[in-house]
């Protein structure tokens, strides 16, 4: 298979692409895995073109893999608290409460922040949690040589001869050569 170093996806195109954004690889043809996982699942779906929406969860699996493979993540941080009322009162001292979501200025807050991922900033799924857990895969020795020789993000299209459907997979990272464990 051959591998090429690219921004874009080339029609027709199969092979091992190092360096194709995320969302090259996603507006690309090709059934991949999660269309197969949908297909199975719901026929109705997969025609439909209907995907799960990402939870929490994989949020913050998306951002601990940013930060992991490619070094950075971006998203923005709650603040601990908001500037809010005292009282109920008309006129009353602002004063600091902690953060709410149902809070009007948090809900504010959140829609100006639209563009990237929000995270807590303490607690499960925090900024913290996510330093932490980089740190402790990035300390082991193992680890840390696998990721200084890994070339991340590696997308693979491939097609059958017998198939006419292109088909395309995600690697997390790609190891060339021996590796010695």
């Amino acid at each position: 298979m051959s591998i090429y170093e690219r921004t874009v996806f080339e029609p027709g195109e199969v092979g091992i692409i190092e360096g194709l954004p995320m969302e090259a690889y996603r507006a690309a043809p090709g059934v991949a895995e999660s269309d197969l996982q949908t297909l199975l699942r719901s026929p109705a779906e997969f025609n439909r073109g209907d995907r799960k929406p990402a939870t929490e969860e994989m949020e913050f699996g998306t951002l601990f893999h940013s930060l992991l493979f490619a070094g950075a993540a971006e998203f923005h941080i709650t603040p601990e608290t908001y500037q809010g009322a005292e009282s109920q009162k008309k006129d009353a001292p602002m004063v600091a409460k902690p953060w709410n979501w149902n809070a009007t200025a948090c809900k504010e807050w959140g829609a100006a922040h639209q563009d990237k991922p929000i995270i807590p900033c303490a607690g499960p799924h925090s900024a913290a949690w996510l330093e932490a857990m980089a740190a402790k895969v990035r300390a082991h020795p193992i680890a840390k040589d696998l990721l200084s020789r890994l070339t991340p993000e590696i997308s693979v299209f491939a097609r059958h001869p017998d198939y006419p459907t292109l088909v395309k997979g995600r690697l997390d990272g790609l190891i060339r050569g021996d590796v010695n464990l």
